[in-house]
């Protein structure tokens, strides 16, 4: 192998890496935001008219100014909360390599439901939805071996 047959080597796999690091990321976020905007049973937020679970945004950069508008139930009983916060995760389609991502939640009695003050929904859910996907995200890691090809097809799960 030449000095260019190598470079050329080393930019395929870099490429690789990077592609494999990006989808680890999308998955990662859209997994936490999963967690958090599905129902307090499930050890999301928890529920009084969704405003709160809807209220969980998705944003490149830093924390956006996102918060539902409508809160309540259509008459299919789909909590609009659930669907506008779905809407959020379209965001992360056209991820950018290395970005940093931030999932939050304008509301300002968010940090109460946070600590407790629900009974749908154990304190600290916020970190459990976090600490929860870590967890999976490192278990499926360990599962397989840590190369670029067989990384490729973890995040394709």
């Amino acid at each position: 192998m030449n000095l260019r047959e190598f470079t050329a080597h080393l930019e395929k796999q870099s490429e690789a890496v990077t592609s494999v690091v990006t989808s680890i990321q999308k998955r990662v976020i859209l997994g936490i935001h999963d967690r958090l905007i599905s129902r307090p049973g499930d050890g999301g937020t928890p529920i009084d008219h969704g405003t709160a679970r809807g209220s969980w945004g998705i944003n490149e950069g830093s924390a956006g100014s996102y918060v539902l508008q409508q809160p309540g139930a259509n008459a299919e009983g789909v909590v609009y909360g659930e669907d506008a916060a779905k809407k959020q995760q379209g965001k992360v389609n056209n991820i950018k390599p290395f970005g940093i991502w931030w999932i939050f939640n304008n509301l300002p009695y968010i940090v109460n439901l946070n600590n407790g003050s629900s009974d749908q929904a154990p304190a600290l859910f916020v970190e459990d939805a976090v600490e929860l996907e870590n967890e999976e995200m490192i278990q499926a890691l360990e599962n397989n071996n840590q190369t670029v090809d067989s990384l490729e097809v973890l995040v394709k799960k």
